[in-house]
């Protein structure tokens, strides 16, 4: 009997923060430019559970008026490298009309094998 009432107040808890993470996200979209958006659903794939508590704090600071202005994706990027969390972006190139990653083109040029 009592694993069933932990297992349900687990699930409670989940359900409030993951219904607060979406409140926060929608807020901090507000603020976000220049590939901010892509930045935090790289990182939200990436790094969900660090990037929701992130997102938390950022909200926080904007609503206490400690950050005022809007945040690019630049300054998204620096801040989580800055905490040791290193997005990886995948990045592309056009060569003959055809879009390729960068990192599948350095492999070739260079030789280099494993993940650039």
């Amino acid at each position: 009997m009592e694993k069933a009432v932990l297992h349900e107040k687990d699930k409670i808890i989940r359900q409030k923060r993951m219904m607060q993470h979406k409140i926060d996200r929608k807020f901090l979209n507000k603020y976000v430019y220049d590939k901010g958006e892509e930045i935090l659903n790289m990182a939200e794939a990436q790094f969900p559970i660090q990037t929701s508590q992130i997102i938390h704090k950022i909200v926080e600071l904007i609503r206490t008026g400690e950050i005022k202005g809007r945040i690019s994706g630049r300054e998204l990027l620096i801040l989580f490298g800055s905490v040791g969390i290193h997005i990886r972006i995948n990045t592309t190139i056009q060569i003959h009309g055809k879009l390729i990653p960068l990192s599948d083109k350095l492999r070739q040029k260079y030789g280099v094998k494993g993940d650039l």
